[in-house]
């Protein structure tokens, strides 16, 4: 869906928005679902950046985010 397309670039945009979320709503939970990526290191770097950027949580989905942008 359109939201696997945040985590091109290194989910740089995502990490905005959660950057933003984390702002405006400092006592709320936040998560982020995310899809695997062609690697496990690449996975982990972008879960390492969503949880720095104040995600408290993320959540990876079990289908490849090649696999949405075809």
């Amino acid at each position: 869906g359109m939201g696997a397309a945040l985590q091109r670039d290194e989910g740089v945009v995502a990490c905005t928005i959660v950057r933003a979320l984390r702002a405006a709503l400092p006592s709320h939970p936040l998560s982020c679902k995310i899809r695997l990526l062609d690697s496990a290191e690449s996975t982990e770097r972008l879960c390492r950046r969503l949880i720095e950027a104040g995600a408290q949580a993320s959540v990876q989905a079990c289908i490849k985010l090649k696999q949405l942008l075809i």
